[in-house]
């Protein structure tokens, strides 16, 4: 199929139908993992429920009612009366789908099905500078990117929830911070100077602008022995102007180690603990119950040796909850890019190095991705992704990384052809050089994505359509 865009300062682009593209968005897989969720909702933060105003008076007018001035309906006009159709009500369930194509008797007598092939045509009033979905966020090229890219979930028209797409299902979880003293499980930080404890209260000056203070600090255990990947909290102990009430959250490194800096001055409560995710429920005493919803959650294995399904944590045990912050994404395996390679995690882990390289021109998306902190490939097709805090759009923006992430096919191609490899890892420029590979975290690479026209004009993605011609400032 061949999509014609005309755009009003003279711009003409062609999109053209791939039949090797991933399946149609509404004929995705379905599959038990998931049911239709709503963005930045956890399982395990129901929806609050409404309840009618205390306010409200017998009479049915409440007190707002009262307060805003009434203007009536005008009934005629210089004696002229006003007609006006009786108003209906109708009783509808929405839950139910919603028919289409209501009115239309021609479209319901000859219904049809998706096919491939043809083309149309749409008028803009202006063209963007690229069609590359991270570097150009622009009303038009977020218009033609519906076309070309897809997110691992879809949000249906019509109900407004979102369903499977590319990953098959998914699932979401919170994060847990246990107390320092939790039994077998004790954390403690320590400082440059001084003992180790499970909190400290410390006075931190961040510096000047050019020359930024740090604080650094190890988490140890029980034993004194540095722990990596372990959960800091940074809380105001008084108020702080420009600090966040809900604190700052920080991961130490693979030796225990971490370096607290960029944060206003003022007094803070540090802790430590282990972290746990899974669904947390809490109860009346201020205990939580944690269920494991995925295969792929230690917490899982740990509680089948004892029998376990949940891990209860009493009130004390437990110092910090972050509702909806783990999303575990199971990937259909069917899904192809347009040019018909198959699309795998190492696309999504690529899509999270791009969209975080700070020399990438993609400032506007990236604020949206700034507090994700972990994107790991777990297993065949399953991806876990990690806010650093609950955060309302969350569900949106994890399951919409892959619109937005460039083909890692497609770009080894291109440094190959240059004699270079493109990697993941974290390398200097010296180690890039020395090794000939280029980082997708490095400036190299920004440098190459920002300015490279191949895919900057005819971006390749997993949607019904590909970029066939654009002819640029052509009226």
């Amino acid at each position: 199929m061949r999509l014609v865009q005309w755009f009003g300062v003279g711009l003409c682009l062609v999109l053209a139908g791939c039949s090797s593209a991933s399946a149609p968005s509404g004929t995705a897989a379905k599959s038990d993992q998931s049911g239709a969720v709503k963005p930045g909702v956890s399982a395990a933060a129901p929806a609050d429920e409404v309840k009618p105003s205390d306010s409200s008076s017998g009479s049915g007018t409440s007190e707002v009612d009262q307060l805003v001035a009434s203007i009536k309906v005008m009934t005629e006009i210089d004696g002229i009366e006003i007609p006006r159709l009786a108003p209906s009500v109708e009783s509808s369930d929405q839950r139910a789908t919603i028919p289409a194509d209501v009115g239309n008797a021609k479209a319901a007598g000859k219904p049809t099905k998706p096919v491939t092939g043809d083309s149309i045509r749409i008028r803009f009033n202006s063209e963007p500078k690229v069609l590359n979905p991270v570097t150009e966020t622009s009303a038009v090229q977020t218009y033609i990117g519906q076309y070309v890219q897809e997110a691992l979930a879809r949000q249906n028209p019509e109900t407004f929830e979102y369903e499977p797409n590319i990953a098959k299902g998914w699932k979401v979880e919170d994060s847990i911070k246990l107390s320092p003293a939790f039994a077998g499980q004790e954390r403690r930080l320590k400082p440059e100077t001084g003992d180790a404890a499970a909190e400290l209260v410390i006075p931190f000056d961040s510096g000047e602008k050019e020359k930024p203070n740090k604080l650094k600090l190890t988490v140890v255990d029980g034993a004194g022995k540095p722990v990596g990947k372990s959960w800091v909290g940074a809380f105001p102990a008084e108020p702080i102007s420009g600090a966040p009430s809900s604190g700052y959250h920080l991961w130490t490194n693979d030796t225990g180690e971490v370096e607290i800096s960029g944060i206003p001055s003022g007094k803070y409560r540090l802790t430590t603990g282990v972290e746990l995710y899974g669904q947390a429920t809490k109860e009346v005493d201020g205990s939580l119950r944690v269920v494991p919803l995925t295969n792929e959650n230690p917490l899982k294995d740990q509680l089948a040796k004892t029998g376990q399904t949940a891990l209860v944590i009493a009130p004390k045990e437990w110092i910090d909850l972050q509702q909806g912050t783990y999303y575990t994404y199971y990937l259909r395996d069917d899904v192809k890019w347009s040019d018909g390679t198959p699309y795998t995690t190492k696309d999504i882990e690529f899509a999270y190095a791009v969209l975080n390289n700070p020399t990438v021109d993609g400032d506007s998306i990236r604020t949206y991705y700034q507090d994700l902190v972990e994107c790991d490939v777990i297993a065949p097709n399953v991806v876990r992704m990690r806010y650093r805090q609950q955060y309302f759009k969350a569900f949106e923006f994890t399951a919409g990384i892959s619109a937005f992430g460039p083909p890692w096919h497609l770009f080894s191609e291109y440094l190959r052809a240059d004699g270079k490899e493109l990697t993941l890892e974290r390398l200097t420029e010296a180690e890039e050089e020395s090794q000939k590979k280029v980082s997708a975290h490095g400036a190299a690479f920004g440098k190459f994505f920002n300015t490279d026209t191949r895919y900057n004009l005819q971006p390749l993605g997993t949607g019904p359509y590909i970029v066939g011609e654009w002819l640029r400032n052509d009226r």
